[in-house]
């Protein structure tokens, strides 16, 4: 059966430190169109945009965090955006899979 998904962090510990978590109203990159995460390297913060499921939340939280592990990893600076992008989607979807059944 699947489980509830818990409280939404504040705070959670990335490959380099700590990571923020900011949960905003309305999120919008860096081209000024409007997305559901961001990882903002610098301040070490993920921002995520409130969503109708809690669940879309987590998953572009997991998405996000798979950003930062790059960047901290340094296999960022092997991989093309799109290369990202895919691997960021398809960890976020195992993690799901495995915290939520």
């Amino acid at each position: 059966m699947p489980r509830k998904p818990p409280a939404f962090p504040a705070l959670v510990m990335g490959l380099g430190g700590p990571i923020a978590v900011e949960v905003v109203d309305k999120l919008t990159d860096e081209d000024g169109g409007h997305c559901w995460g961001i990882w903002h390297p610098p301040q070490r913060k993920v921002r995520i945009e409130k969503h109708p499921s809690r669940d879309h939340m987590w998953a572009t939280l997991y998405h996000e965090l798979t950003h930062a592990a790059l960047d901290d990893s340094g296999l960022a600076n092997l991989l093309t955006e799109p290369q990202q992008e895919a691997i960021c989607d398809a960890f976020a979807t195992a993690r799901m899979r495995e915290r939520f059944g």
